[in-house]
């Protein structure tokens, strides 16, 4: 065998001496096209070259060129794998430097950017990403509101984990500088496959301003949040190397900022992304990364309390469909009451069936909406039965359920309005100017003396008119 092996080596070397003039002529050759920039052409003559020759003096320095013609046309990632097999192929080199130097150029380039697909195997996956694609934008349909298809949700997650199982690479071992381009690429898509999971995972994710400005986001929807922080995590864990990790690491930062309102947990990801990418100003993630830090320590405490006052004195979506069927006892309880006081030919005519429908109405929604939006609604509406009969009105009984919407549902619109109304009750109805003007004072003070507050300009000003002192708001602003 060893016999063989020298006799091979003898008979190349021997074809190189015969050879040389065609030899020097193919390289001279090679290198003009290179200086001339026919980096196509000169890469096909290094590669005969090589090929024909591979033990000539110049079969080194060839392999080389063959990665610098690659880096002149853009193909880094094709660049990349080149200087890496000249590296492994000729460790002794004089080249071997500026080989590394170049692969190390190259990789900061191209780290944020996705791989070519390069193997018919790769092809595969991409089909399998791109009808995933296709059904998970058929998953919502936007007509007359926001409808779900579950099937096309299936099928959608049926070929990205198709896509995922296809492409992933069993072996993972091996260390981010010594992976090849097909490595590179191949586990490219996997990460690709996943992070798009994740996507549509949040695409499912249904959660207006108002309800997520006032942290009320529901079970479900909180679990698809988790779904894909765990199908983004998978990436930063198993494929840390590949372009789509830095995108998740700011997906889940951006989902605990805006979707789960977890800022502290937002702040530890952008900084984890900001340490993984060297403290590098001139890096886009680390950029990004500090400015969204920046945003949530400095700009977002001011900002959500101007979104909270703002939004505090807006109607409410409802969340469920028992609070969506209180909502219409509401509205038919409503219509009982308007008619159970009515003007009639001879003066005001009284109605106890309708008054009695009416109740009976607003009692039903409490129970379904419970200590909701909806539920503050109900019994806020049951204090106003009470002064449907006008002269009749029982301004005592209206007080304890208007107190029960201040006791019950303290962080509703309708718990100020409440407020108003009682203050307004002991004022105009009941004569009790002491009252009156606690009922004001509890308004300003559950508000924080907000200037900007139309609750508070109104109590300060029915205190102001009921000649009560208003001493009691310097202390306030002290506490503040």
């Amino acid at each position: 065998m060893k016999r063989t092996i020298f006799i091979i080596i003898c008979l190349l070397n021997l074809q190189t001496l015969l050879f040389t003039e065609e030899v020097d002529i193919m390289f001279d050759c090679a290198n003009q096209l290179f200086d001339s920039q026919e980096y196509s052409f000169a890469k096909q003559k290094y590669i005969e070259l090589i090929n024909k020759y591979p033990l000539s003096k110049y079969a080194e320095e060839s392999q080389y060129k063959i990665g610098e013609c690659l880096e002149r046309q853009g193909n880094y990632f094709f660049a990349i794998d080149e200087f890496e097999k000249f590296v492994k192929k000729y460790p002794q080199s004089a080249l071997v430097y500026k080989a590394k130097e170049n692969i190390d150029n190259l990789l900061y380039i191209t780290q944020n950017w996705e791989p070519p697909v390069i193997t018919d195997q790769e092809r595969l996956c991409n089909a399998y990403i791109d009808r995933g694609n296709y059904h998970s934008n058929r998953c919502l349909i936007w007509s007359y509101g926001r409808l779900f298809n579950e099937a096309e949700l299936e099928k959608a997650l049926y070929y990205y984990n198709k896509a995922i199982d296809y492409s992933k690479d069993k072996d993972i071992a091996y260390k981010y500088e010594n992976k090849t381009l097909a490595q590179y690429t191949k586990n490219n898509l996997t990460a690709k496959a996943m992070y798009l999971k994740g996507d549509l995972y949040m695409k499912l994710f249904n959660q207006d301003t108002y309800e997520k400005y006032m942290n009320r986001t529901r079970t479900k929807d909180i679990e698809f949040c988790k779904k894909a922080i765990s199908e983004y995590k998978k990436i930063t864990e198993n494929y840390p190397w590949t372009y789509w990790a830095n995108q998740s690491l700011i997906r889940i930062g951006d989902i605990y900022a805006e979707n789960l309102r977890d800022t502290q947990t937002a702040v530890i990801i952008f900084k984890e992304l900001i340490k993984k990418k060297n403290y590098d100003i001139s890096d886009f993630y680390v950029n990004y990364s500090s400015a969204r830090i920046n945003y949530i320590e400095k700009i977002y405490p001011e900002e959500e309390m101007l979104i909270q006052r703002t939004f505090h004195d807006w109607g409410q979506r409802l969340l469920d469909t028992d609070e969506h069927l209180a909502n219409k006892y509401v509205d038919l309880a409503n219509n009982f009451l308007g008619r159970a006081v009515r003007k009639g030919e001879f003066g005001i005519v009284y109605s106890q069936e309708e008054l009695d429908a009416g109740m009976y109405y607003l009692k039903e929604a409490i129970k379904l909406a419970g200590k909701s939006y909806v539920g503050a609604r109900a019994q806020f509406s049951m204090g106003e039965a009470y002064l449907k009969m006008e002269r009749q009105a029982d301004y005592e009984n209206a007080i304890k359920e208007f107190q029960k919407v201040v006791d019950e549902y303290p962080d509703y619109y309708w718990t100020d309005q409440a407020m108003v109304k009682i203050g307004d009750i002991y004022k105009d109805f009941i004569r009790d100017k002491n009252k009156a003007i606690e009922a004001y004072k509890n308004i300003i003070k559950k508000r924080n003396a907000d200037p900007w507050n139309y609750f508070v300009e109104y109590a300060i000003a029915q205190i102001k008119f009921l000649g009560g002192s208003l001493k009691f708001l310097d202390e306030l602003q002290k506490n503040k």
